[in-house]
């Protein structure tokens, strides 16, 4: 996710020289592979890594840029307390939930930020996450779970309805190519067409499934 952010910013114009990546999992030019590499405070630090990882790289990173900088975190399941307890009770803090369509700028980020956040450091965050795709803030951080579970998990679901029309499909004896394109169409068109009408949901789902009357018999 931090690759496809960083992609995003790329596209959106953001220069190479402002964007430092620590311990790359892939070779860019001009990246620092160390925090010893990294010689001055950024404005803003994405902690884009494995959870996991957070309770080693946490203090180092405290160490090295203190409460200076706008953390940023991406790292699933790990609270605003849970960060300030390891980057310091002063440290300025979104929490992001992204999801997997960020990869290709049609991405949604839901963001909660710590009472340290200033109005403008919220734009900030919000202008990063945007070359991504599109954002919402919450005012409460338990409703990150229920984020979670829609838009973050969500991708998995329609990738398996997607598999499950296209399986339907060639159990009917459609081309696997014919099932793909059927289904992915059915479903992007769908999808826009739930953004555009002003209908709601079930109205649209019962003008597809409702039958005609049966005939009266003469």
């Amino acid at each position: 996710m931090g690759s496809a952010l960083m992609r995003s910013w790329l596209s959106a114009g953001m220069s190479k020289k402002a964007i430092t990546v620590v311990d790359a999992s892939s070779l860019i030019k001009g990246v620092a592979h160390s925090l010893d590499d990294v010689k001055t405070i950024p404005d803003c630090v994405v902690l884009a890594v494995k959870p996991q990882s957070l309770d080693a790289l946490l203090p180092e990173i405290k160490n090295k840029f203190g409460n200076k900088p706008l953390y940023i975190s991406i790292a699933a399941g790990k609270p605003l307390a849970y960060l300030k307890k390891h980057l310091g009770h002063s440290a300025v803090i979104v929490r992001v939930m992204p999801n997997t369509p960020a990869l290709i700028g049609k991405g949604i980020s839901a963001m909660i930020a710590n009472k340290k956040t200033s109005v403008v450091q919220k734009k900030i965050a919000s202008v990063l996450l945007q070359a991504a795709g599109k954002t919402v803030w919450l005012k409460d951080e338990s409703l990150m779970d229920a984020v979670t579970a829609i838009s973050g998990s969500g991708p998995a679901y329609v990738f398996l309805f997607l598999e499950s029309l296209i399986a339907a499909g060639k159990s009917q004896g459609l081309p696997e190519n014919v099932c793909r394109q059927l289904a992915l169409e059915t479903l992007a068109g769908t999808a826009e067409l739930a953004k555009l009408s002003r209908e709601p949901l079930s109205k649209l789902r019962k003008d597809v499934t409702a039958r005609a009357a049966p005939r009266k018999p003469p």
